[in-house]
């Protein structure tokens, strides 16, 4: 999956074997970064949280 670090950067983020359900279009969670590559413009990272939606957004 894709998350959204801050408006024009990206993650590439692997989903943890202990998640009951992805993430769904909207939902804050938190990544955990592993890697850059600034060559290839890429970012790693991992999922270590799902906190849900914020409606005020």
């Amino acid at each position: 999956m894709f998350a959204s670090i801050k408006q024009g950067v990206d993650t590439i983020c692997i989903l943890p074997t202990w998640l009951d359900r992805p993430p769904l279009p909207g939902d804050k969670v938190v990544v955990k970064i592993y890697k850059i590559i600034p060559e290839k413009r890429k970012i790693y990272s991992t999922l270590i949280k799902v906190i849900g939606s914020d409606a005020s957004e």
